[in-house]
């Protein structure tokens, strides 16, 4: 399984393998998240739609195309929208019970220790740190975490792949409130649980939390809501986790089904559509690029001796042109018949560029030594492309110098 080998390979360049340490995942769903999943699946539906309307434009140019035209504009243009399609698929996808299984089995048999939790696993590993207080540290990027007993949560970046290490009761110290009134601080604050008093950002709560004087969890809760005017029951479901550890559990009502299917049937026509590509390109493009192979046919007259040259094979692109001078005859000292060596220079254009080559065929007219007549196929190897001079000559220079003489210092 392609995720198992994902998973196992990012952590192991962080954690080892130990009795010690113990991997936490989600188990069935909870209605004290009901709001977060709410919101994640506005998220997914809003990713699924941009990928419905993605696949329908990337079929539309599918069904309209020529693959014989092998338009680069529309080969990009067709790729482009294959990866945002591909982004909105990944976006709409969510891990179900299925996966969840697969990923916790394979990473066993890679000899991790697994733990699928009754519910969530931030109040799974808070119980954990209910029963041994200032022993647990959390790797996560859950910040939900920071208002558990733990003794240290370890957070990474995503962006510099680099991991920051809070220590839980140095941080409650250092903004001078209590453990009753940090804790209060994470329910009143927008989580994954409960929202937040509108207008009211962290430090805010923090600063009227600090003036709650109570000395329970319960008590600086209602001294918080008095204050604000709002009613205790609009952080029911937060003070049921971080207080109570309370979850209950809801079957699971979603899958991946239906978007793995149009993704797969999106990869199988573009995949034939590109396949259609290449044998077109393949067919029409025998030759690789910057190389051509040239026919010679010879002709003999009574009246003329000479030789014409036919081009007859197909050239790089569209666009290349070739041309062939006028034959100069020059005999072969090497043959022992009449023989000729016909040189012609081939000049022809690829992608813009002009090169120069030279072509050389078999003896025209007699037999040579190996007792051949006419001429065969000859490839040619084109010379270096011949750069412009971008070197003023001495006699430019000098002129220049003599025009433009350089001003005297004073």
């Amino acid at each position: 399984m392609q995720l198992v080998r994902i998973v196992h390979t990012s952590i192991s360049k962080t954690f080892t393998q130990n009795d010690d340490t113990t991997l936490h995942f989600d188990g069935p769903l909870t209605t004290q998240k009901a709001q977060a999943r709410e919101a994640r699946t506005t998220r997914n539906a809003k990713s699924a739609q941009e990928m419905k309307e993605l696949s329908e434009k990337i079929l539309r140019i599918v069904a309209a195309a020529n693959c014989t035209s092998n338009s680069r504009t529309q080969k990009r243009k067709l790729l482009r929208l294959n990866r945002k399609a591909k982004q909105s698929w990944a976006s709409a996808r969510i891990i179900d019970s299925a996966a969840k299984t697969g990923l916790i089995a394979g990473l066993e048999e890679l000899g991790w220790k697994c733990c699928r939790c009754q519910g969530e696993t931030d109040v799974c590993v808070g119980r954990k740190a209910d029963m041994h207080p200032g022993l647990v540290v959390v790797a996560s990027s859950d910040s939900d975490f920071l208002f558990y007993p733990v003794k240290e949560l370890v957070r990474m970046d995503t962006r510099s792949r680099s991991f920051t290490s809070y220590k839980v009761a140095e941080v409650i110290q250092k903004l001078g409130v209590s453990e009753a009134q940090w804790i209060v601080a994470g329910v009143v604050t927008s989580n994954d649980y409960s929202r937040h008093v509108r207008g009211q950002s962290f430090q805010k709560n923090l600063d009227l939390l600090r003036e709650c004087d109570a000395d329970n969890k319960q008590s600086v809760l209602e001294q918080y809501c008095s204050r604000m005017e709002v009613s205790s029951t609009m952080f029911k479901s937060a003070k049921e986790i971080f207080f109570d550890r309370l979850e209950t559990t809801e079957e699971e009502s979603t899958s991946n089904e239906a978007i793995d299917k149009a993704m797969q049937e999106l990869v199988k026509s573009v995949s034939e559509y590109l396949h259609e590509l290449r044998v077109a390109s393949a067919s029409k493009e025998t030759i690789v690029e910057d190389a051509i192979v040239v026919g010679v046919e010879t002709m003999a007259s009574e009246d003329v001796m000479a030789s014409e040259v036919a081009i007859a094979a197909v050239t790089v692109s569209e666009e290349t042109v070739v041309d062939a001078a006028k034959a100069s005859e020059v005999t072969d000292q090497r043959n022992t018949g009449v023989s000729k060596i016909d040189r012609r220079s081939v000049s022809y254009r690829s992608s813009g560029n002009t090169y120069k080559a030279k072509v050389f065929t078999q003896p025209v007219f007699g037999t040579g030594q190996d007792g051949a007549t006419g001429s065969q196929p000859i490839a040619i190897v084109p010379r270096t492309k011949r750069k412009a001079e971008t070197q003023p000559s001495k006699q430019t220079k000098s002129k220049k110098q003599t025009r433009n003489p350089p001003k005297a210092k004073i």
